[in-house]
């Protein structure tokens, strides 16, 4: 099993959540539960101020994962947008731009 902290048995072809640190994981926009299921992907949100080391979106594979980001520190560069403004890293984000009002 690939980046887990889980010692139980998965149904076969299924994939246990991974856990990459300062990230979130959803499944169509849910948390993503302990076991997904062949074929599912995941969202990958890293936490503030970090972005995805890669923009490839991890995919459960007959119980491995297709790849799987870590979540690195990204410089953010800032476009206004009316009101509010996005940050975009350097790095690309998975989930796409985080919006701010000003």
């Amino acid at each position: 099993m690939n980046n887990c902290d889980y010692n139980f048995l998965l149904p076969t072809g299924s994939c246990a959540a991974p856990n990459i640190p300062n990230a979130e994981v959803f499944v169509n926009s849910r948390k993503a539960p302990l076991i997904i299921e062949h074929g599912e992907k995941l969202d990958v949100v890293c936490g503030e101020g970090l972005a995805p080391n890669n923009n490839r979106q991890p995919i459960c594979n007959n119980g491995t994962w297709s790849s799987l980001p870590t979540c690195v520190q990204g410089e953010l560069k800032h476009i206004a947008v009316g009101h509010a403004r996005a940050e975009f890293p350097t790095h690309e984000r998975i989930n796409g731009p985080t919006m701010h009002n000003s």
